[in-house]
């Protein structure tokens, strides 16, 4: 009958299947849900599908995730490049372009454009925010710690303003913009109440709490690239004004 010849092809099917490639179709550890043969996993009951030699090799795979990786950090370099050239939102066609990869490409790696501004400040930032990081914090005297905690705040700032610009102008239609930038900005509070504890705690409670405000906000981002853009101020300068910024609300020098 018609079910027996079907129930017999499919059999010798199964049997021309060698066990290598039974392994590689029931486990392939680098494509979540997909099999050797693209799509949904399923079982290749067409004979041809069953020879060896169209079987995608664990090494040719490998060859596919190695090139995916390196066109997704190939769209991250262009977007921090474009970024730098002071362009803060960049059409995706473009961003494509520069990377050398099509714009469908751009959206199978990265959810949408929020998706893809994070992954590029994260890329800056690096993943455990080491930029931010300031020795010895909370030790020292105090215009030891004034010392340490501008020159890393000013380094963050030259080399995350590109970035940071065009998440500033992000921020009020992308919530996950808003988020990590919320995120980021409560961290470096809490770095300001440790670095400058000791003049802090002195302080009467309601005092402390707008002091520490006060000193956040001249560190903010926007603060910074006022100062730097609009009156042109060098590393020096702006040294300087935050000195004496801090010193006039720890110590009312």
């Amino acid at each position: 009958s018609r079910a027996e010849r079907r129930a017999a092809a499919r059999t010798m099917a199964d049997r021309s299947l060698s066990s290598s490639m039974v392994e590689q179709w029931t486990f392939n550890p680098l494509v979540q849900g997909s099999s050797p043969w693209g799509g949904t996993a399923r079982w290749p009951y067409a004979s041809s599908a069953c020879r060896v030699s169209h079987m995608p090799t664990v090494d040719a795979v490998d060859g596919r995730t190695a090139r995916r990786n390196r066109n997704k950090e190939a769209v991250l370099d262009a977007l921090i490049e474009m970024a730098d050239e002071g362009r803060a939102e960049p059409p995706i066609e473009e961003i494509a372009e520069r990377a050398g990869v099509s714009y469908r490409s751009v959206y199978r790696y990265f959810e949408d454009r929020t998706d893809l501004m994070l992954s590029a400040i994260s890329r800056v930032m690096g993943e455990s925010w080491p930029i931010f990081d300031v020795a010895d914090l909370g030790d020292g005297t105090l215009d030891e710690r004034i010392e340490r905690l501008i020159a890393v705040r000013l380094d963050a700032y030259h080399r995350l303003a590109p970035l940071t610009r065009a998440a500033v102008h992000q921020r009020a239609n992308e919530p996950g913009v808003i988020e990590s930038y919320d995120r980021v900005r409560d961290y470096l509070r809490q770095q300001l109440a440790t670095q400058f504890g000791p003049e802090l705690s002195a302080l009467p409670g309601d005092e402390r709490s707008l002091v520490l405000a006060v000193l956040d906000a001249m560190f903010q981002f926007e603060a910074l690239d006022y100062l730097a853009e609009h009156d042109a101020m060098d590393d020096d300068e702006l040294s300087q004004v935050l000195s004496r910024h801090l010193h006039a609300h720890l110590v009312g020098v």
